[in-house]
C-alpha cells in the first residue's frame, strides 16, 4: 500500500530542502524590496556625482546582495524549474 510506504517514508531530507528553499526566497524577495528602494531613492536624485555615488555605493551593493541569494537559489533548484536562464546558459547558448 502507497500510503503505509509513504506515511513510514523519512522525509527529513525534503523538508530541509523545501526550508531551505523557503528561507531563500524570503531573503530574496527582502532584498529586491531594498534594491527597489535603493533604485526609487538613486532616481530622485538631481545632482549628477551625488546620483552616481548613490548607484555606486547603494544599488550595486543591493544589487550584489541580492544576487548572492539569487545564486544560492539557482544552485538549490533543479535547472528544469528555474525560470531564468543560467550562468551556463548565459555563456554557451546564447
Amino acid at each position: 500500500n502507497i500510503v503505509e510506504v509513504v506515511e513510514d517514508a523519512d522525509v527529513s531530507v525534503q523538508k530541509e530542502l523545501v526550508k531551505k528553499l523557503n528561507d531563500l526566497y524570503i531573503e530574496a524577495s527582502k532584498a529586491l524590496a531594498t534594491l527597489d528602494a535603493s533604485v526609487k531613492k538613486a532616481q530622485k536624485i538631481e545632482e549628477i556625482q551625488e546620483k552616481a555615488r548613490a548607484y555606486k555605493f547603494e544599488v550595486c551593493e543591493a544589487m550584489q546582495a541580492l544576487r548572492i541569494l539569487c545564486d544560492a537559489l539557482e544552485e538549490t533548484v533543479a535547472e528544469e524549474y528555474w525560470p531564468f536562464p543560467t550562468y551556463c546558459d548565459l555563456l554557451f547558448r546564447v
